[in-house]
């Protein structure tokens, strides 16, 4: 492809004398056309930006910035096209327009991609050249910038008309003289008049000094990441005012490294993180650039910084850091606790057939309740570590917080002691939630204790519920989070409350502030994963001496889910039993023995598989089997999941109930569970095994009568 070179304006042979007439070509660099390309630069983010005039045979470049070159060819020109127009050129990705996709300066450096020019148009109409931007990547231009850009052209013709005016020059026309001084004067103050609102309206801060130090541009922008209404803080007072550290927001920074003081002294600066804190007002995460300012015989004038709020942007980057570090531990201890379910599976099954072969010995039916309790108490630990791993397979329900918080805080009351002032609350019409009720009290327990032990045993505890609706700024701040309606509950006390450094860590799994054997450190970490887990978040507000608020917010049920809800409800009152036949599949010999054990005591019919493959065996020859039980994660090959799909290729009406120390939820639970079967969690007790089994042949029933 041969690169299109531009057609020539209809006015080309006057439009060149009258630029020949300005005497501008080939002139050395001035401060006032540098300055805008340097601002261009900063307005509107791009690398290059240039003040270009178009000769005859090549583009020259009377300021650059972010270029070497001084010249180039026309033919190659981006601004010799932009010359046909009056308005301003936009092109979004050069590689994709034919005019561009084979030019030197996209297939080679600087690797041009997206290109906007405005003209320079004189006032007898000429254009003269162009006020370009250059970037290496695709992207567009807003109206706003289009406006600012088209401005910015006009602030450059005007003081390429007032140099030629002051030296006497003419141009435009043949004879027609150039405005005089007073028309230049009017000039000088539109552009000031300009750069000032620009200087104003800009989203970052900018802050210049001059040689002295004194303040001499303190933009709207950074008036508000300082907390100051109207006048700049004087620098002598800034000690008095604010605190200004380093990025770890806990070490102050000296003088020396402050951007503006460092740009002064002559140096560059290139993001640079800083935190400003004044008293009464929220903190601010800066980030600074900076320069010295000279003039063209490279006399210090000042210095100047261009500062960005990145606050949102490192509080995202902590949420995504926090959620790795959870993740990482998780996927260790959600190993442990699927190892140590199926240990606990064989313990609990074997202790409860104890339990019932000596009914009618009350001493040793006391000693195996025992081991029985110690066991369930084990449940319960790796049920938590499963909880902070977010593996925990939930088992939501629709849950009334009236009836839910009257139970807890009577609970509560029990458990805390009278010295705690315990006040609930709940708003009127507050929606009910789908989530894992047992889970639910255990996190809002968890909680109460926390605060208990703050409060070091004596104080108020306030627990409310109220509707929220969260938006979508809210939820793009929340990793995860989607915008929608939620249930606010809170967990507050009066106690000792946290520091900014416990509260950084409040969410990591085994951290505590307590002594030794006084807590796990898994309470928080496991309302954390609980709220995350049921698509909801928690929310930590705590200062020293000021208390504590835990805010868990979890979204509204549907409709469908309360409907299905109550369809299910209520169906088993006794221990339900069956005569049915079912296939245990089982990599560890010790679960899949205590399986088929209890099975046969609740009158079932068993047939044992070791593996996927024998399972897929039995089943094509033996067409009675009513239910697959089978583990999840199996080696050999072949899953439980894949099984089930293998299974109800054979047998579409077979029905599959699922077992797991723990299940990854977006892969099995998700993906590969739910369409095929229900799914039971290990460690599980007989009645556990007894409702699930029963309901999923039930189901089956069901289907067989109504489809």
């Amino acid at each position: 492809m041969d690169v299109i070179a531009p057609p020539l304006p209809d006015n080309e042979s006057a439009r060149l004398a009258v630029l020949r007439r300005y005497r501008i070509l080939d002139t050395v660099p001035a401060e006032p056309f540098d300055r805008i390309t340097r601002l261009a630069c900063r307005l509107f983010k791009v690398p290059i930006a240039l003040i270009s005039l178009t000769d005859q045979r090549r583009q020259w470049f009377k300021s650059r910035c972010g270029l070497d070159v001084e010249e180039i060819d026309r033919d190659v020109a981006f601004c010799a096209h932009a010359l046909l127009s009056r308005a301003v050129m936009i092109v979004q990705d050069a590689r994709q327009d034919a005019r561009f996709a084979a030019n030197p300066l996209v297939t080679g450096p600087p690797h041009v991609r997206f290109y906007a020019g405005a003209p320079l148009i004189d006032a007898a109409g000429f254009a003269l050249g162009t006020l370009c931007l250059f970037d290496s990547r695709p992207r567009g231009l807003s109206k706003p910038g289009v406006d600012t850009l088209r401005d910015l052209a006009g602030i450059v013709i005007e003081q390429i008309e007032r140099s030629a005016a002051g030296s006497g020059i003419i141009a435009g026309g043949p004879s027609e003289p150039m405005a005089g001084g007073q028309a230049a004067q009017e000039r000088m103050e539109r552009q000031e008049l300009f750069l000032n609102s620009v200087l104003e309206n800009l989203s970052e801060g900018v802050v210049a000094c001059d040689e002295t130090g004194r303040l001499i541009l303190f933009n709207r922008s950074t008036r508000q990441f300082h907390g100051v209404d109207d006048a700049p803080v004087p620098p002598e007072q800034w000690a008095e005012r604010y605190s200004i550290y380093r990025a770890d927001g806990q070490t102050l920074m000296d003088k020396s490294e402050i951007p503006l003081y460092r740009a002064l002294q002559g140096e560059t600066i290139r993001n640079v993180e800083m935190v400003i804190a004044r008293k009464g007002k929220p903190r601010r995460v800066l980030m600074a650039s900076g320069s010295p300012m000279y003039d063209k015989q490279r006399r210090k004038l000042g210095a100047v910084v261009l500062m960005r709020n990145v606050t949102g942007q490192i509080e995202i980057e902590k949420q995504l850091q926090q959620a790795q570090k959870m993740e990482a531990v998780g996927q260790l201890t959600g190993g442990l606790a699927h190892d140590f379910n199926n240990l606990l599976t064989i313990v609990i099954g074997n202790l409860q057939l104890l339990e019932q072969d000596l009914a009618s010995d009350p001493k040793r039916s006391r000693q195996v309740n025992a081991a029985l309790e110690a066991a369930n108490r084990g449940a319960k630990l790796t049920r938590q570590l499963l909880a902070f791993s977010r593996r925990q397979v939930l088992e939501p329900e629709i849950v009334n917080l009236r009836k839910h918080l009257v139970e807890l805080e009577q609970l509560l009351k029990r458990t805390l002691g009278d010295a705690i002032d315990i006040h609930t609350s709940i708003a009127s019409g507050t929606y009910a939630i789908n989530v894992d009720s047992n889970l639910l009290e255990s996190a809002l327990l968890n909680l109460a204790i926390n605060a208990r032990d703050a409060m070091n045993g004596q104080g108020r505890l306030t627990i409310d519920a109220q509707n929220v609706t969260l938006d979508r700024e809210y939820a793009a701040r929340n990793q995860g989070l989607k915008p929608g309606d939620y249930v606010s509950i809170s967990v507050s006390d009066t106690g000792a409350g946290m520091s900014r450094e416990v509260l950084d860590r409040a969410f990591e799994p085994f951290f505590s502030t307590k002594g030794p054997g006084k807590g796990t450190g898994l309470g928080l970490s496991m309302v954390y994963a609980f709220a995350r887990q049921s698509q909801g978040q928690v929310k930590i507000s705590s200062e020293p001496g000021r208390g504590t608020r835990v805010e868990i917010y979890l979204p509204r049920a549907t409709a469908e889910e309360i409907q299905e809800e109550a369809r299910v409800t209520g169906r088993y009152q006794a221990i339900p039993s069956g005569t049915e036949r079912v296939l245990v599949v089982e990599d560890n010999a010790g679960v899949r023995q205590i399986a088929v054990k209890l099975l046969q005591s609740l009158g079932y019919q068993t047939v044992e598989a070791a593996d996927g493959w024998q399972a897929c065996e039995i089943l094509s020859c033996d067409r009675d089997i009513d239910l697959l039980f089978t583990d999840i994660v199996m080696p050999g090959g072949m899953n439980g999941a894949e099984l089930a799909q293998k299974a109800q290729a054979l047998r579409p009406s077979l029905k599959v109930l699922f077992t797991s120390g723990y299940t990854e939820n977006t892969f099995v639970q998700d993906d590969q569970v739910k369409p095929c079967g229900a799914l039971l969690t290990k460690p599980y007790q007989k009645q556990e095994l007894a409702l699930k089994v029963r309901q999923v042949l039930d189901e089956l029933a069901r289907e067989a009568v109504t489809g």
